[in-house]
């Protein structure tokens, strides 16, 4: 299978950083075209062939993946109908547009797949809409991550709670460790600390885990009950922020 990356921004890479890890598809089958010199330079350097132009991708490979913005993919639909995608297929990581308006542009089989950056390191969790087109690509996808067939609401609603979350995880690792430096920890060991109690966490029983660790009128009771005034109120607003923007626009 040749496999052309449409973009070649940090999503491509994580995946294409999975794939070269188990080595499952050869750096010269797989194809980039990207307009940014620097990420050229970065496809050049991973050992892939560069495309000048989507129609080079297009003729150069059996299965694209469109790694774009929405704005900027509405922004080129013309220039993406002309294509001549006889014998191709297209797979979408682009939230907001669903398969009929990429089956409408592209004229050819169609996927939508939902990766994160976990794909880097082949611990994903990977939606798609269904297809009987696209064995080939699940069984490569299949390595990077457990394989989640999803309706386009299903898949909408894990582009917030998977490829989003991640962001939303690290950012409140990242005030956890901050919250640490301020009593006194230095900034490696507050890391240090956060790694540990966040992987340990992440392991069992979330709500389990807190009510153990909890003891009636303790410490750590005390400072739960600070934390759920805001943390659940600031978590269920960037969900509905995301999923806001998740769902492709009325017309």
């Amino acid at each position: 299978m040749k496999l052309g990356f449409l973009g070649y921004g940090n999503l491509a890479m994580a995946i294409d950083a999975g794939i070269a890890k188990l080595g499952i598809i050869p750096a010269g089958d797989i194809f980039v075209c990207d307009s940014a010199d620097t990420a050229v330079a970065r496809a050049r350097a991973a050992g892939h062939p560069v495309c000048g132009s989507a129609a080079e991708l297009f003729y150069a490979c059996d299965v694209v993946v469109i790694l774009i913005k929405p704005k900027v993919f509405r922004e080129l639909k013309a220039e993406f109908a002309a294509l001549d995608t006889r014998g191709k297929r297209v797979v979408s990581c682009m939230a907001a547009v669903h398969t009929d308006e990429l089956k409408g542009v592209f004229g050819c089989p169609v996927m939508r797949v939902m990766p994160t950056l976990a794909s880097a390191g082949a611990a994903d969790i990977i939606g798609h809409t269904p297809s009987r087109d696209f064995g080939d690509l699940l069984s490569v996808l299949g390595q990077l991550g457990d394989l989640l067939c999803l309706d386009e609401k299903q898949l909408d609603c894990l582009t917030v709670a998977a490829s989003c979350g991640l962001g939303f995880a690290a950012r409140i690792m990242e005030v956890y460790a901050g919250e640490c430096e301020k009593i006194g920890f230095k900034p490696g060991e507050a890391e240090a600390i956060t790694r540990s109690i966040f992987t340990y966490a992440a392991g069992g029983d979330f709500a389990g885990l807190a009510s153990r660790v909890a003891t009636k009128g303790g410490v750590t009771e005390a400072g739960l009950n600070a934390m759920d005034k805001d943390l659940r109120g600031a978590l269920s607003a960037a969900f509905a922020a995301a999923l806001e923007k998740a769902v492709p626009p009325k017309n």
